[in-house]
């Protein structure tokens, strides 16, 4: 048996994935779906209902129209407050919040804003000025586990028997490896390319660490590998590492992946942690998936 009974008058992905979201990750509660109001109102189990209108004398929220819809568009906002918690898609009395919390948490995980028409910046970018959490105040505030925390009062007002899952703090640290090492295995063309530009910069500091650590006399500044696990292993941390793996561009400029030293690279960090890829400065404009 689930632990809450959720009237609404519809199903929809977008629903299913805000309940588990808020439901099922941040409350750990289980929960069961209904559209008919005789089962709902029989029940005497913890339960709610979302919809346009209650079933009977519930906690009821009133529901926006955009978890029932399947398309993208513009949608009209409006901004409440409710004690703490702020949010968009303000509704009508009666309601146990006066915005529909499920439909602002799907808008802003979603980031529905993002696949709308917008000014982009010159990297094809969706810019934080024209973000609605910007405009709204609380862009730095985790206001959809703020919600979470406000359905968790008022659920746990009326069904005191309810329990909930406890969230414990975690820290783990990852670490981007956008340029594994500073001088060492970058090939004869860009080493070669390097010593000229600080020649011409006049940067002769970087010449003589160059010419040191190629020559094996002192240690590649980026090569700080052992000391990340040394300290991780001091804190009983367990850190990820994502490596770039995409084509080198002007903005991407790590070792090329069939530089068998970066290959070795990765294997080694790959026995003592979990390792992740990360993307190139292009991928978001390509839909190539390889």
């Amino acid at each position: 048996m689930a632990d809450l009974l959720i009237y609404t008058e519809h199903t929809t992905n977008r629903l299913t994935y805000t309940f588990d979201l808020m439901i099922g990750d941040l409350l750990g509660l289980s929960y069961e779906l209904t559209h008919d109001k005789d089962t709902f109102n029989q029940y005497r189990g913890p339960k709610f209902s979302y919809a346009t209108e209650p079933a009977g004398d519930e906690l009821f929220f009133r529901a926006y129209k955009l978890l029932f819809e399947t398309d993208i568009k513009h949608q009209p906002f409006t901004f409440s407050e409710f004690g703490r918690i702020k949010g968009f898609f303000s509704v009508l009395e009666p309601s146990a919040i006066p915005f529909d919390i499920f439909a602002s948490a799907f808008f802003m995980v979603s980031r529905y804003k993002e696949y709308l028409p917008s000014k982009y910046d010159k990297y094809g970018r969706f810019r934080a000025s024209q973000s609605m959490i910007l405009k709204a105040g609380f862009i730095e505030k985790p206001m959809v586990n703020y919600y979470a925390l406000e359905l968790k009062g008022m659920l746990a007002e009326r069904f005191p028997r309810l329990r909930f899952k406890e969230n414990k703090f975690q820290y783990i640290p990852t670490f981007d490896i956008d340029i594994a090492y500073s001088y060492l295995h970058k090939g004869v063309k860009r080493t070669v390319g390097a010593f000229l530009r600080s020649f011409l910069l006049s940067d002769f500091k970087d010449i003589r660490n160059r010419i040191a650590v190629l020559a094996n006399k002192k240690q590649d500044p980026y090569d700080t590998y052992d000391y990340i696990f040394n300290v991780c292993a001091k804190n009983e941390l367990a850190p990820k590492f994502f490596f770039l793996v995409g084509d080198g561009s002007r903005f991407d400029k790590n070792i090329s992946t069939e530089e068998e030293k970066y290959r070795e690279l990765i294997r080694s960090i790959a026995e003592r942690a979990d390792i992740g890829v990360h993307l190139s400065f292009k991928s978001h404009v390509s839909s190539a998936v390889t």
